[in-house]
């Protein structure tokens, strides 16, 4: 089977199992920056993908989206919105990467909802921020951990568990409608779980800050439980609220009827 998936940190924990686990042979993975994952998946280059969650919910009615199984977290030091000034004076403009369209639309929610600051996004076509006059930027970078953002960068992931309650579910495993058969569930959402039981593990084999050793550790969540559902389903809400999907619709899993599955989780239907 070839799974698309993300060329960046939050995955590596939750790929170990496909990687290196028992089911490694049955698995032929193709590592992507993020926004190529729905590309390859629509081309046929991959069976299967992690695409951000706002893509599934954009894309529903040509997707099937494999159940149990998500990538979640309380916090995301990977996103981060960095600010020249104190909260105390009002974010007018915020520059964003524009392929990363979730990761703004989070950030909108929280500066409004939270912030009561409603700032005008402006994508960016540099890297170089220093270059562009704006209150602030929305940055998502693989290395962002150990940049010096200065003293005020809000934590994406943990902003939105101040503001939701519930932990962000940041991608979600998808194949192309009709594709998604019950083999392909079952290996997937096994190897992800496999995955979750070699954390420490693989915790102990990486070389990382104390800081990133913590996220690792008690903030990347894989299971799709209840609280990664209610936080689905308030996303869902707020990206209707702000006209950024049509409709609060359901996301379209596709479940092993729990008579044929063979010892796994099964995921009540949103």
């Amino acid at each position: 089977m070839d799974v698309a998936i993300w060329n960046f940190p939050a995955a590596e924990l939750l790929t170990s199992g496909m990687a290196s686990g028992e089911r490694a042979s049955r698995f032929k993975l193709i590592r992507l920056e993020i926004p190529d994952c729905i590309r390859a998946l629509q081309s046929g280059l991959a069976d299967v993908a992690l695409l951000p969650t706002l893509t599934v919910l954009r894309q529903a009615k040509d997707l099937d989206v494999v159940p149990a199984v998500a990538l979640s977290s309380w916090r995301y030091p990977f996103a981060k919105i960095v600010i020249s000034h104190d909260l105390s004076e009002p974010i007018r403009n915020v520059s964003y990467d524009p392929h990363f369209e979730m990761e703004r639309r989070i950030a909108e929610i929280v500066l409004r909802e939270h912030y009561r600051m409603e700032p005008a996004f402006k994508a960016r076509d540099t890297d170089v921020l220093d270059d562009i006059a704006t209150d602030a930027h929305l940055v998502v970078a693989s290395d962002l951990p150990t940049q010096r953002l200065g003293d005020l960068a809000l934590d994406l992931g943990e902003e939105w568990f101040e503001l939701a309650n519930y932990p962000m579910t940041w991608g979600l495993f998808a194949a192309r409608k009709g594709t998604l058969s019950t083999r392909a569930i079952r290996e997937v959402r096994d190897a992800v779980l496999e995955s979750e039981g070699r954390r420490d593990v693989w915790i102990q084999a990486q070389e990382t800050s104390a800081d990133l050793h913590d996220f690792y550790l008690e903030n990347m969540r894989f299971r799709l439980d209840d609280l990664s559902i209610a936080g689905l389903t308030e996303f869902r809400q707020y990206l209707f609220f702000y006209d950024v999907v049509d409709e609060v619709g359901d996301i379209p899993f596709v479940y092993i009827p729990e008579e044929e599955d063979e010892g796994g989780t099964h995921t009540p239907l949103l």
